[in-house]
C-alpha cells in the first residue's frame, strides 16, 4: 500500500505558535512576487518550545501603498524593531504628517513575537497575532516572554537596541 505524504512541513518547518525572540535577518521589500508584500525572514533565538531555536520565520507584511487596512501591519512591525516609537506616531497624527521608515534599518534587529496558527484556504500557517503581536525588546509586555539572553546582551553592546521605547530612535 502506498503512503501518501503531506510534504507542507518538510524540511525547515514551520514555527510553532508561542512567545518568541527573534532576530531580523532580512526585510525583502516587495519581496512576494505575487501579492507584493514585504517578507520578514527572522531567525528564532529562543520560544516557549526550545524545539523552535534556529528555525526561520518568515511574516509577509502587505505593502500599504496597494492595502492602506494594512499599514498598521508595518507600523508595527517598525515599532517592534525600534524603527519608530508610539511617542512619534501620535506626533505624526497630531502634525498630519507621514513618518519615513527604513525598513532595511530592522535587519541585524532583535524583537519578540507572540505566534498563532491561521488557517487560510485549507492551509494552517503560523503568522503574528492579529498582526499586532510585535513587541521591542524593552517592553514591558513582554517581559515574560523566552529570551536568549547572549543575543539580548550582544545587541545591547551592539546598538541594536540604541533607545528605550518611548525615545526617538533617530536622533
Amino acid at each position: 500500500m502506498a503512503l501518501q505524504l503531506n510534504l507542507d512541513n518538510y524540511g525547515e518547518g514551520r514555527v510553532a505558535p508561542g512567545r518568541c525572540h527573534l532576530l531580523v535577518n532580512a526585510f525583502n521589500e516587495y519581496g512576494e512576487p505575487k501579492s507584493g508584500s514585504h517578507v520578514v525572514e527572522c531567525e528564532v533565538l529562543a520560544h516557549d518550545d526550545p524545539e523552535q531555536v534556529g528555525k526561520t520565520f518568515k511574516d509577509f507584511i502587505p505593502d500599504p501603498a496597494r492595502n492602506g487596512k494594512a499599514v498598521f501591519r508595518l507600523v508595527e512591525f517598525s515599532v517592534g524593531a525600534g524603527l519608530l516609537t508610539r511617542e512619534e506616531i501620535k506626533q505624526h497624527q497630531r502634525d498630519g504628517t507621514a513618518p519615513e521608515i527604513e525598513p532595511k534599518d530592522s535587519e541585524g534587529r532583535q524583537l519578540f513575537a507572540l505566534l498563532v496558527e491561521e488557517e487560510y484556504n485549507g492551509k494552517t500557517n503560523t503568522k503574528v497575532k492579529d498582526g499586532r503581536g510585535y513587541f521591542r525588546i524593552d517592553d514591558p509586555k513582554a517581559a515574560d516572554f523566552p529570551r536568549n539572553a547572549g543575543m539580548l546582551k550582544q545587541a545591547g553592546s551592539a546598538g541594536a537596541t540604541k533607545t528605550a521605547a518611548t525615545a526617538n530612535p533617530f536622533g
